[in-house]
Formats: structure tokens, C-alpha cells, sequence
């Protein structure tokens, strides 16, 4: 397991610190699952990937998707980078076992493709964080992305980032936060809802209703363990 997170979060690398540990502390409860696209991953079709420079990238993808996004354009030279919140229990709302299977199985791939310590960054978030509703007895990890999971656009900028690229399939509100704050520091935002399409300027205008809900929510129903992760159970209710 220390393997695992040291292929994906390399000591010296260049955004370690912004790679989530919390995920990898459970890497023993992984359930094995197919073997997805990981092997075919160096393969999928990316026309519009630049060559690594001053690009960065988000892939907000469900599950496995992501990692095989990761993977993808980490045989390109991009450092895939976790940011995956999300721990793990019985009974959990948000299935994350795959998750971390996949995590494990692809850390071998990583190790041996050798990136540089300053390869630009893919920054993998899954989309499926905020799905599902708590009931009781049910381990509660939704999770949801702040600012201080990912870099400052002057963070960004200091390693020569001046564009940032997302990939998803639905732009949801606490990414959208993220990135209204890194446009507004003058990191240009593009995403795409595919990995074969031209990446377009973003349309991050406030939803304030949408984001006061998800501002409510945090507030109220989430709590980060000591691991920097998301998760707790739903107490059981009994009757008289």
C-alpha cells in the first residue's frame, strides 16, 4: 500500500501535496473489479491534448473513468494527481472499493512510466462525490471539492500554468467554485464533455441558488476525518 501511494504521490513531486491520502488507507478493502480500459488507456484517442507545458487538467469523471482518463494522458508526460475524498465504510452511500482497486492496480503503470517531478498536472475527481441520499445506518462519505483541496491559480502560475482544461460529463457547483476563482486570478478555463472533444471556454456564471444549497450543505452535513477524507454513519433511530 505505501507503494502504491508513493507511485502516485512521488516525495519530490511537483503536486504531491495536493494528493489526497485518505483513499489510500483503505486500499486493503479494494474490491477487484474487470480490468476496465486501464491496459488500452496510453491509446484513447486525445486530439486536443497539447503537449505537457503550460497546461493543467481536470478530469471530473465517475469511478474508474477518471483513473483511465489518468492514465491516458499520463502516458503523454501529465502527472495524474488524486483527489479523491472520499473514505470508506459498510454500508457506504458513494461505492469507493472500485475506486480504490483501481488506484492499487494502476499504480504499477504509473511506476513504471517514470514522469518527471515537474510533469504538469491531471487532477482526478470523481463526479459521482455528491450522489446518493443518507439513510439511516449508512456510512455517509459524499464528499465535495474546496479550494484548498487544489493549487491557487498563483500556485498554478508559479509552475507555469496558465490554462486549465476540464473534462466531464456535467459541471457540478463546488468545482464550478474552484474554477470561477481561478479565472477571475487570470487562468484561462476550457472544458469538454468528452475526451474526443475541442475543449471550449466555460460558462461558469453563479448559480446562486445552487451554490447556497451546496454552501448549506457543507456547512451542515460534512465533516473531513483526521485523514482529510469525508465519511461518518448515519446513527440508527429507535422507536419509543
Amino acid at each position: 500500500v505505501p507503494l502504491a501511494y508513493d507511485a502516485w504521490a512521488p516525495r519530490e513531486g511537483e503536486w504531491t501535496a495536493w494528493a489526497k491520502s485518505a483513499p489510500f488507507a483503505f486500499l486493503p478493502l479494494a474490491v477487484e473489479q474487470a480490468r476496465a480500459d486501464f491496459e488500452n488507456a496510453p491509446t484513447l484517442p486525445l486530439p486536443w491534448l497539447p503537449p505537457p507545458g503550460d497546461t493543467a487538467l481536470v478530469f471530473d469523471l465517475p469511478g474508474l473513468e477518471g483513473i483511465v482518463a489518468g492514465l491516458a494522458v499520463a502516458a503523454r508526460g501529465y502527472r495524474p494527481v488524486p483527489v479523491y475524498t472520499s473514505c470508506t465504510g459498510q454500508h457506504e452511500i458513494v461505492q469507493t472499493r472500485p475506486l480504490l482497486w483501481g488506484l492499487l492496480q494502476a499504480a504499477d503503470t504509473l511506476e513504471r512510466l517514470r514522469l518527471p517531478i515537474a510533469a504538469p498536472p491531471a487532477f482526478l475527481l470523481d463526479a459521482r462525490r455528491l450522489s446518493g441520499s443518507p439513510q439511516q445506518g449508512r456510512f455517509d462519505n459524499r464528499s465535495v471539492v474546496t479550494a484548498e483541496d487544489l493549487p491557487t491559480a498563483y500556485r498554478l502560475r508559479r509552475s507555469g500554468i496558465v490554462r486549465v482544461v476540464v473534462v466531464r460529463y456535467a459541471l457540478l457547483e463546488d468545482l464550478s467554485t474552484v474554477l470561477r476563482l481561478w479565472r477571475k486570478d487570470g487562468i484561462i478555463v476550457e472544458g469538454c464533455q468528452s475526451l474526443d472533444k475541442t475543449p471550449e471556454l466555460l460558462d461558469l456564471r453563479r448559480r446562486w441558488l445552487r451554490t447556497l444549497k451546496q454552501r448549506l450543505f457543507v456547512w451542515f452535513r460534512m465533516q473531513r476525518t483526521s485523514a482529510g477524507g469525508f465519511g461518518a454513519h448515519n446513527p440508527h433511530y429507535s422507536g419509543g
